[in-house]
């Protein structure tokens, strides 16, 4: 197992060598298993770092259609996540979402924004969302039909995580299954820390 990490650290490689230390109880090698993960997945999300001017969210309503003040977005990491109820993809990312959602919700310094692209969806569709009574994150749904153009999307779920000084530092395109949940914490966390 020490040679294949070694030689190849793929996803593949990583997920035989955790379930092999896992089956032979060897704590000490899953450990550094995870490391490894760890390690790959933060110089992956280095690599993704980019730095352009965010678009307005003056389109963004809350669920009783008030628009989102942005008083309350100044000087905030902002994590968007573009989402429509008949996208099966953007439900698949919604527990990922919840879980660092509650990793995040008492930091003053972040806010969330889990926002219904609009995409063939009504702000009536967003507010009867079966998620609302499922999730906790904040919902918000979006009014202007441009809105994939300006952030540069056209599929979803799209999420964005945009710096206190209004800046799109990573942006997120397709659901990546259960790695999305870690790799926007480290977005988040070198956003927070401004270690680009």
């Amino acid at each position: 197992m020490d040679s294949a990490l070694a030689i190849s650290p793929d996803h593949e490689t990583l997920n035989n060598a955790t379930d092999f230390y896992t089956r032979t109880h060897n704590t000490e090698k899953l450990k550094a298993v995870q490391q490894l993960r760890e390690k790959i997945l933060l110089d992956k999300v280095r690599r993704q770092l980019i730095s352009r001017p965010a678009p307005s969210l003056q389109s963004f309503v809350d669920m009783k259609g008030k628009p989102v003040s942005p008083d309350a977005l100044k000087g905030k990491i902002i994590l968007i996540d573009f989402w429509a109820t008949w996208c099966v993809p953007c439900m698949q990312e919604m527990p990922y979402l919840q879980q660092l959602y509650e990793a995040y919700k008492d930091n003053p310094k972040v806010v969330f924004m889990v926002v219904n692209s609009g995409a063939r969806n009504t702000l009536a569709d967003a507010q009867g969302w079966f998620g609302h009574k499922k999730y906790t994150f904040p919902v918000y749904y979006n009014t202007d039909p441009d809105v994939g153009e300006k952030f540069r999307f056209n599929i979803i779920p799209a999420t964005y995580v945009i710096d206190p000084k209004g800046n799109i530092r990573f942006a997120n395109i397709g659901f990546e299954g259960a790695e999305v949940a870690a790799k926007l914490k480290l977005q988040l966390q070198l956003v927070e820390s401004a270690s680009f």
